[in-house]
């Protein structure tokens, strides 16, 4: 190898390393680990989390979901002072163990409603506008949870929201 191509490819290898070092020593926000998803985008940084009625974050190498028995709250809450209205998209599976209807709410106003089966069903909201520190999105079910019929679960299911996305839209 030639001394030229060598002191090129070291001179590669450590602008390499400078920049790995640079991208480890900078603060990033993590997700946290009760937390379904998390939109860290520049100025903007929204924790979506699981609240009353969500029997408790699961999670797997490629998935994090929750299970509800009816009705639940999941809560976005937005990092820093940055209080101006911001429009989201929101993409997540919803999974029942039985046919039913889940609703998803905002106040008064329905985001989105559909049929949802034994099988993850695709549930997108491509315009949400975010205004405050905090919003709650209500989901429920036109039927009540009920228990596995292999008795696998002692908690009555209505629906699970699994791997929630949540990008930017403006």
């Amino acid at each position: 190898m030639s001394p030229v191509l060598r002191l090129s490819l070291l001179g590669l290898l450590a602008v390499a390393l400078l920049i790995a070092g640079i991208q480890l020593a900078l603060p990033k926000a993590r997700l946290p680990a009760q937390a379904f998803a998390m939109l860290d985008d520049a100025s903007l940084v929204v924790v979506a989390e699981p609240g009353d009625g969500f029997y408790g974050l699961e999670t797997s190498a490629k998935s994090r979901w929750s299970w509800s028995g009816g009705e639940a709250v999941m809560v976005l809450r937005r990092a820093g002072r940055d209080a101006a209205p911001r429009t989201l998209r929101l993409q997540m599976l919803i999974h029942s163990i039985a046919p039913r209807v889940v609703t998803i709410r905002h106040g008064d106003f329905i985001l989105w409603r559909g049929p949802v089966e034994a099988r993850r069903t695709p549930v997108e909201i491509p315009l949400f506008t975010f205004t405050g520190p905090k919003v709650e999105l209500v989901f429920s079910s036109d039927r009540p949870g009920e228990l596995r019929a292999d008795g696998g679960d002692p908690r009555p299911l209505a629906f699970a929201l699994y791997d929630l996305e949540i990008t930017r839209a403006d």
